[in-house]
């Protein structure tokens, strides 16, 4: 291949090992072009331009679809959504608690409560329970 420019289109990473003066610029056409970048060492001739690719490479980062920002952004939201399904679930958790402490309390709660399921009671009405005469455990009257 005459020219690297050829596969940038083609290709999502490349691993560059041509004299180190040719680095520099090979790196940053395909950091320019959307494509990973692994560069043999020393990275570049000067520190200016290993800060001038570093700076190439945190934009592409920032705006990769896969790596940067829109997806910090995505999951950011996911855990914001995923936060208030938490926060109502432990809502709905604290309601559920406060029915257990009143079945587990009233011995009456859980025949009033299959009565009301069933429609043989209305919700809220009292269930009364006459023992009979030799009977220590009540059923239904």
């Amino acid at each position: 291949m005459a020219d690297y420019r050829q596969i940038l289109g083609e290709v999502d990473a490349v691993s560059i090992a041509t004299p180190t003066p040719l680095h520099f610029a090979i790196a940053r056409d395909c950091l320019e072009r959307g494509v990973h970048v692994l560069v043999e060492k020393p990275i570049t001739e000067t520190l200016e331009e290993a800060r001038a690719l570093l700076a190439a490479a945190l934009i592409y980062i920032s705006v990769d679809r896969g790596a940067g920002l829109s997806t910090w952004m995505r999951d950011r939201d996911a855990l914001a959504d995923s936060t208030d399904q938490i926060a109502q679930l432990e809502a709905e958790i604290v309601k559920l608690k406060a029915e257990v402490s009143r079945l587990e309390s009233d011995p009456f709660a859980i025949e009033q409560a299959i009565r009301e399921e069933l429609e043989w009671a209305r919700a809220g009405e009292t269930v009364v329970r006459i023992p009979g005469p030799s009977d220590s455990n009540p059923r239904f009257p």
